[in-house]
C-alpha cells in the first residue's frame, strides 16, 4: 500500500510539473453538466438555490450569476432566456463541476448522501459538504405511477446502486425529505408494504442510515429530481433473485442439494388451504410463487384477498374442531364454586384419599381457588384448579377462622402450593 501511494505521488507531481490537471469522471459530473436550461422564473430560482448552496465554494459568485439574478429579483421584468442569462447559466455550470467545489473521495472522510424523488430522482453524494458525485434520471411510465412514499424510497434505491463503489462496506446516513421513510426503516420488513419491501431488500448490502431533512434544505437532490437526465428504461424483472442469491457464499452443488430438500415446502407453501382457496404463499405476499408446475402469467400475478375473512374462516373452523372434539370426549363445563363451599381434593402424591376442605376465596384466575384442608392441623392453603376439586355432600371441613376469610384476606403472605391450571374435565 506504501508502495502504491508513493508511485502515486511521483505521477501527480510529474502531472503537475508539466501543468497537466486530472480531470473527474464524466459519470459523476454529468447530472449537472447536461441539465436543461431553466425555461421560466421558478426553474432559475431553483438553480440559483443550489448554486447558493455551494457558494462558500465558488469564487467570485455575485459577478457570475449576476444576469440570472435579475429575472429573480424584480417580479415586473419578463423572463426571456437571452444570451447573457444563457451564459451565466454556463459558466456556473461549469463552477459547480469543478474543483474547489467538486472533490475527489476520500476513503476516511464520512458519507452522506441527499436524494430527492419529484418529477424524476435526483441524488448527490457528499463529503463534509463536498460534493462527490451527482446523478439523475427521469421515471418510467409505471414509476410515475407510484405512490410518493413508493418515489422517495426509489431515489433510495437508485442513489446507492449508483454509488456502490463509494458506499459499499461503509457506514453511509442518507437524507430524505419524506419524514415516513424514517420510520419504516425502523420496523421489521414485513411491516413495510409489498413493494416497499422489495426495494428495502435491493438495500441489504448496506450499511445506511435513512434521515430526515426538511425539502427547503435539499437544494441539490430538489434541483436534480426537477431538471433531470433522460434516461432509456429497461425491466428489473428477477433482480432480487439474482441479488439475494449472489449475497449467499454457497458452492452449486449445496445450493442444488438445498433446493432438493425443500421442495417439498414448496408445495406446501403453494397448496390452498381447505374452505380458503388460499395458499400460505398467498397469505403472506398477496400472490401465488412460481413452482416446477407450469403456471400461466394471470395466475402468477398478484390477488389480493380480504385478512378479515380468512381469519373469521379460520376462527369459526375452530371453533367446530373444539365442538366436536369436547362432544367425543364427553368434555363439559364444570359449574362455579363460592367461598366456604365444602369440597374435596384430589389426592396428594402418594396417596389415594381425596382430602377434605373448604374454599377460603376465588382468586384472580377463571377457575383457580384457594383451598384450606380441613383435616390439617395448621390449616394449610392450597392453590388449585377447578378440575381437581370436588363438592362434598356433607360437612367437609372445619369453620374457617373469620380473618382468613375476610376482604383483607392476603394471599401472598400464605404457603400455596400450586398446580397448571385447566378449566375442563373429561
Amino acid at each position: 500500500m506504501e508502495e502504491h501511494d508513493e508511485i502515486l505521488k511521483q505521477v501527480v507531481e510529474h502531472a503537475t510539473s508539466h501543468n497537466l490537471r486530472l480531470l473527474p469522471d464524466p459519470a459523476k459530473i454529468q447530472a449537472i453538466v447536461e441539465i436543461p436550461a431553466p425555461q421560466n422564473k421558478e426553474g432559475v430560482r431553483r438553480f440559483l438555490r443550489l448554486v447558493q448552496y455551494l457558494s462558500k465554494f465558488i469564487p467570485n459568485l455575485s459577478q457570475v450569476d449576476a444576469p440570472s439574478d435579475e429575472n429573480i429579483l424584480k417580479s415586473d421584468v419578463l423572463f426571456t432566456g437571452e444570451y447573457e442569462q444563457d451564459k451565466s447559466f454556463q459558466e456556473l455550470k461549469r463552477l459547480c463541476s469543478t474543483t474547489p467545489v467538486l472533490a475527489f473521495f476520500d476513503v476516511k472522510k464520512p458519507v452522506e448522501i441527499e436524494c430527492d424523488a419529484s418529477q424524476g430522482l435526483g441524488a448527490v453524494l457528499m463529503q463534509e459538504g463536498r460534493v462527490i458525485a451527482y446523478i439523475s434520471r427521469s421515471l418510467s411510465e409505471s414509476e410515475k405511477r407510484y405512490a410518493q412514499i413508493e418515489k422517495e424510497m426509489l431515489s433510495i434505491v437508485f442513489s446507492t446502486k449508483k454509488f456502490h463503489c463509494y458506499i459499499f462496506g461503509k457506514k453511509t446516513v442518507i437524507h430524505n425529505d419524506h419524514k415516513p421513510l424514517e420510520q419504516i426503516f425502523k420496523k421489521p420488513l414485513l411491516a413495510a408494504p409489498l413493494r416497499i419491501q422489495k426495494m428495502m431488500l435491493k438495500l441489504q448490502w448496506y450499511d445506511i442510515q435513512v434521515c430526515y431533512r426538511k425539502g427547503k434544505d435539499m437544494n441539490i437532490s430538489d434541483d436534480l429530481s426537477r431538471a433531470f437526465l433522460p434516461v432509456e428504461h429497461k425491466t428489473e424483472e428477477g433482480d432480487i433473485v439474482q441479488d439475494m442469491i449472489c449475497m449467499i457464499s454457497i458452492s452449486k452443488d449445496k445450493y442444488s442439494e438445498i433446493q432438493d430438500a425443500t421442495k417439498s415446502e414448496l408445495y406446501y407453501r403453494t397448496t390452498p388451504l381447505e374452505g380458503t382457496d388460499l395458499s400460505p404463499s398467498q397469505l403472506l405476499m398477496g400472490r401465488r410463487p412460481r413452482k416446477t408446475l407450469p403456471a400461466s402469467k394471470k395466475v402468477l400475478g398478484p390477488d389480493m384477498h380480504n385478512s378479515m375473512n380468512v381469519k373469521r374462516h379460520f376462527d369459526r373452523e375452530k371453533e367446530k374442531q373444539k365442538f366436536y372434539y369436547d362432544k367425543r370426549r364427553g368434555v363439559k363445563e364444570l359449574p362455579s364454586l363460592n367461598d366456604k363451599c365444602a369440597v374435596r381434593m384430589t389426592p396428594l402424591p402418594g396417596s389415594k384419599e381425596w382430602k377434605p376442605g373448604t374454599i377460603v376465596k376465588h382468586i384472580d384466575k377463571p377457575s383457580s381457588y384457594i383451598v384450606q384442608r380441613s383435616d390439617s392441623e395448621n390449616n394449610r392453603l392450597y392453590r388449585r384448579n377447578r378440575k381437581h376439586l370436588r363438592t362434598s355432600n356433607t360437612t367437609a371441613s372445619k369453620d374457617i377462622n373469620r380473618e382468613t376469610t375476610s376482604d383483607n384476606f392476603e394471599l401472598d403472605n400464605l404457603p400455596i402450593e400450586s398446580r397448571p391450571s385447566r378449566k375442563k374435565q373429561t
